[in-house]
C-alpha cells in the first residue's frame, strides 16, 4: 500500500504535450531491466530501457509498449543524438545522479521510435498505482470486519 502511494504521488502530472520538454544528448549506455522480476515467465513487454546520456547524471526511463524496442535497441549506439520530452515537472531531476527521468517519446539521428503521442497514450492513468493502495485497503477492512463479526 505505501508503495502505491509512493509510485502515484510519484507520477508526474501529464496529460498534453505542453506538459513537457524536450532533452537531446549523446547515447552513453542503454541498460534493459526487467521490471516484473518475480513472474515466472518472462517475455519482452515485462522489460524497460534506461538510458544514459553523457550530458547528464540521472537516466532516462522508456517503457511503453505502442514502439518497436527491438529495432531501438538494435540499431541504437554509444555515440547516437538522441531526444527525448520529458515532464516539465522531472527537469529538476536532470542535474541529479541516478535519478530516474521518464521519456514521453524516443527520436534517434532522427529515427522516431516513439511519439509523443503514443508515449502520452501509453503513460496511462496511474490505474496500477491507484490499485496497490485500494486492494490492501479493501482486504485490511474485510479482515476488521470479520474479526469485529466474530466478537
Amino acid at each position: 500500500m505505501i508503495g502505491g502511494i509512493f509510485l502515484y504521488f510519484s507520477r508526474p502530472e501529464v496529460k498534453e504535450k505542453e506538459n513537457l520538454i524536450k532533452v537531446t544528448g549523446t547515447i552513453e549506455r542503454i541498460s534493459k531491466v526487467l521490471v516484473y522480476s518475480n513472474k515466472v515467465k518472462h517475455n519482452e513487454r515485462d522489460s524497460t530501457f534506461h538510458i544514459y546520456l553523457k550530458e547528464y547524471p540521472c537516466f532516462f526511463q522508456v517503457s511503453y509498449s505502442p514502439y518497436d524496442e527491438k529495432e531501438f535497441y538494435r540499431k541504437s549506439k554509444v555515440g547516437d543524438t538522441i531526444t527525448l520530452d520529458i515532464a516539465k515537472e522531472e527537469s529538476g531531476l536532470l542535474k541529479k545522479e541516478n535519478e530516474r527521468v521518464r521519456s514521453f517519446s524516443l527520436n534517434v539521428n532522427s529515427k522516431t521510435y516513439l511519439s509523443v503521442e503514443d508515449g502520452l497514450s501509453g503513460f496511462g492513468k496511474g490505474i496500477f498505482e491507484l490499485a496497490m493502495i485500494i486492494i490492501p485497503i479493501l482486504i485490511i477492512a474485510a479482515l476488521l470486519l470479520t474479526t469485529i463479526k466474530k466478537k
